[in-house]
């Protein structure tokens, strides 16, 4: 996106006003910042979610759509407007299914320049699966005036476009033998189960090992050569795989009984 210093720079004529002043000799000119101007603008023109590798019991998530405003703070919440449009390039979400959205909640906090919009999206209400193809969603929201602010900038910057899934596709680093060989065969909650045991388990209980291992091959493993963090057998063997093998044989209802005892 075009760096918003410029445009914050032009838009910042939007709060001059032209004061003339004269006198018995000569005539000033004077720019004068505008205090009572109270324009707002997103910072972003576009942002994705995807529940992913989130934990199952992990059913919904806030997506924060950041604003900015124009003008002086106040000290008092302000709310600002917002309108849903229709989505373009994929599938529209309908309120109370697919998302929510309290313009309660739409406010810029008293003494503060900055918002924004907490968009609540539900993961039960998300289509698809790995063999029919996940849906992705789009919900276009555009900034109205209202009695507390008025759009600013260009029509880019009063628009934001959201699009969000249930997508869990195979990571890059993903080899089907080395996988078959730890996990089974590929499915996945197998991977949020392990991604999630990383996160948790090996964090809380070898913090150290954990914080080496996400500089080493990074936060979700996107630095994995091989398949597998082969350098971290144990580790992974200790807090990852056995409890995944342990949770599953207790979850039945996931279907999954082919993930390797490995103890």
């Amino acid at each position: 996106m075009t760096s918003y210093i410029s445009k914050i720079m032009g838009a910042g004529a939007l709060g001059l006003m032209l004061a003339v002043g004269t006198s018995s000799c000569q005539q000033n000119d004077y720019l004068v910042f505008d205090q009572d101007y109270s324009g707002i603008y997103f910072t972003e023109d576009s942002l994705h979610y995807s529940f992913s590798t989130l934990p199952i019991e992990t059913r919904t998530y806030t997506q924060e759509i950041p604003v900015q405003i124009m003008g002086k703070p106040y000290d008092y919440d302000r709310t600002f407007s917002v309108e849903v449009q229709p989505s373009i390039y994929n599938e529209t979400p309908q309120a109370g299914k697919q998302y929510l959205l309290d313009p309660t909640t739409i406010i810029i906090p008293k003494n503060e320049i900055e918002g924004y919009i907490p968009l609540v999206l539900l993961r039960d209400g998300l289509a698809g699966d790995e063999e029919s193809g996940y849906t992705r969603y789009e919900i276009r929201l555009r900034l109205i005036p209202d009695n507390n602010f008025t759009p600013t900038l260009s029509e880019i910057e009063q628009n934001v476009v959201v699009t969000f899934d249930n997508s869990i596709e195979k990571p890059k680093w993903y080899n089907e033998g080395v996988w078959i060989q730890n996990c089974g065969e590929w499915a996945p909650i197998k991977l949020i189960k392990v991604m999630e045991h990383f996160h948790t388990t090996l964090k809380e209980n070898a913090p150290s090992t954990y914080s080496k291992m996400v500089d080493d091959i990074g936060e979700n493993w996107e630095n994995v050569t091989y398949g597998w963090p082969n350098d971290y057998k144990y580790t992974v063997k200790k807090y990852i795989l056995i409890p995944c093998y342990e949770y599953f044989q207790q979850h039945p209802e996931h279907g999954i009984t082919d993930f390797p005892n490995p103890v």
